[in-house]
């Protein structure tokens, strides 16, 4: 939903619904599912971009009415992680650029970069 611009997360563990996402509510107060979705063009871009590196593996694009829940979990994980991927990379260009520059010095230390004491300091400004 965030996808289709219906939710917004402002900051962590906050969730808060547009206005474009109240149209589509009073529209289909029973259900908004996929169906209602792909009326976005926001939503069609993210599906389409996250097909692509399945489609160049050779993979063909499971329907959930042709394939078992096993089969689908692959796909709905990698989604999932698309989706936290591009809010991730949506919020690191809405946030200050120190933010970005604290992020990837704590990236760095949680990656063992530093020595086993974790010494990793940011030097200088942005830029």
């Amino acid at each position: 939903m965030a996808q289709a611009g219906l939710l917004e997360r402002p900051r962590r563990g906050v969730t808060r619904i547009t206005g474009r996402g109240r149209k589509a509510l009073a529209g289909h107060p029973d259900r908004v599912d996929m169906k209602v979705l792909s009326r976005f063009a926001e939503y069609r871009e993210f599906r389409a971009r996250r097909r692509r590196p399945a489609e160049s593996a050779g993979e063909a694009d499971l329907s959930p009415a042709d394939a078992s829940p096993l089969e689908l979990i692959p796909h709905l994980v990698a989604e999932a992680h698309a989706a936290l991927a591009d809010e991730l990379v949506e919020r690191l260009r809405g946030a200050p650029p120190e933010f970005l520059g604290r992020c990837v010095v704590k990236l760095l230390s949680r990656m063992g970069y530093g020595g086993p004491e974790g010494e990793v300091r940011r030097l200088g400004g942005p830029g």
